[in-house]
């Protein structure tokens, strides 16, 4: 049955970070389905993506362009316009379903669902009780964010016809914080990687990379993807191995990572850049992908695009979600030693790291975009049948 699906975005799109990556392919794939598919999100963004759905962007008068996660003053007026946009949009194509993507959407979901009748769907990326606290720095406003989390997940998410979560320990955590088991859903994220993977050969070339063993972080500086220990990590094998850069690849303002790493500015290398075939090529180039994450809610989207590009994934346990240790990736334990010894392993085991890249390449098949659109239609027709469409 073909579906009409209105999804709300309470973020900049499109960019590179994860839940927009993933939002961007959760809309694809199901128009991709033949479902007709609108999304609306904030209207700017840091890069572009061929859109095989309708894309409504709102709010191109706030003067803000940030695009880091997190609390910004003007959220609430974007949010508000998010909405109104989404009930317009709703009302005209006579959306089957409306989706939200994160906590902020479900706000405007509720809004636009007491507005015009049809199930809601929320995407949760994460868990905000563990979360929200990363975006702030005072103790106070820290204690507050823990405790708004579980309040705002009971109170307004929990209002959701039904909400999809990235794995099965937010699951259960979901239903820990008072969301009913029966409304609660997990699937595995997947991503579009489009176009020729590039020549690794070629890419290291152009990176002048051809003598060196390169360690990449691909992705935001944000305080809960656990960098000050890679940068420790990173400074323990500088000191001992020669020729070995680090790679940073983000969108994100690198002052920090910089005056973390200054006195080692001449093994850093930082990739400042929203363009995703460059991201591509340093990905394809590298010796060791690094995903130091120590939270274990939502998904490092970044694996994804690793595992699909055969890349030697060396990650914290944390947040190795459904992959195999020393077959997919290689694991370490939430320790600067672990982290240490396994980059070490990989950058200089040949054997280990060309089985690692075999191992990455098949495990991405587990997350391919037929499985998670396939799952989201059984949950959209779940919920079209307890309000008696089907």
């Amino acid at each position: 049955m073909r579906l009409k699906i209105a999804i709300g975005a309470c973020l900049p799109f499109p960019t590179s970070q994860g839940s927009q990556v993933l939002t961007h392919a959760l809309a694809q794939s199901l128009a991709d389905r033949g479902h007709e598919v609108h999304l609306v999100t904030y209207a700017y963004g840091e890069s572009r993506v061929e859109m095989r759905y309708y894309h409504h962007p709102v709010g191109a008068w706030v003067p803000t362009k940030k695009l880091r996660a997190g609390p910004s003053l003007w959220k609430p007026a974007l949010d508000f316009a998010i909405a109104k946009k989404w009930l317009s949009v709703a009302r005209e194509i006579k959306a089957d379903i409306l989706h939200a993507i994160n906590y902020e959407a479900v706000l405007a979901g509720l809004w636009v669902k007491k507005r015009y009748r049809a199930p809601l769907v929320s995407s949760i990326h994460g868990i905000l009780s563990e979360e929200l606290p990363h975006y702030f720095t005072f103790p106070v406003a820290k204690e507050m964010a823990k405790k708004f989390g579980p309040w705002f997940t009971k109170k307004v998410v929990s209002r959701s016809d039904a909400v999809a979560v990235l794995n099965p320990r937010d699951a259960e955590m979901m239903n820990k914080l008072g969301i009913q088991k029966g409304k609660i859903f997990w699937h595995y994220p997947s991503v579009e990687i489009s176009g020729d993977i590039p020549d690794r050969n070629k890419s290291r070339a152009d990176l002048d990379w051809q003598d060196k063993k390169v360690i990449l972080y691909a992705g935001n500086l944000d305080r809960y993807q656990g960098l000050e220990a890679l940068y420790s990590a990173f400074r323990t094998i500088v000191g001992k191995h020669d020729s070995i850069i680090l790679a940073v690849a983000t969108t994100s303002y690198p002052k920090l990572a910089l005056k973390a790493l200054g006195d080692l500015k001449d093994r850093v290398q930082i990739l400042f850049t929203a363009d995703f075939e460059k991201i591509k090529r340093a990905i394809v180039s590298c010796d060791a992908f690094v995903i130091p994450r120590p939270v274990e809610y939502g998904f490092p989207i970044k694996l994804l695009n690793a595992l699909t590009l055969g890349a030697p994934v060396v990650i914290n346990r944390a947040c190795a979600y459904g992959v195999e240790d020393k077959r997919d990736v290689l694991v370490y334990d939430d320790s600067e030693q672990g982290l240490v010894d396994s980059l070490e392993r990989v950058l200089f085991d040949q054997n280990l790291s060309s089985a690692l890249a075999s191992g990455a390449r098949l495990a991405s098949e587990n997350f391919g975009l037929k499985n998670m659109v396939a799952a989201l239609e059984v949950l959209y027709q779940s919920m079209l049948k307890k309000q008696g469409v089907f």
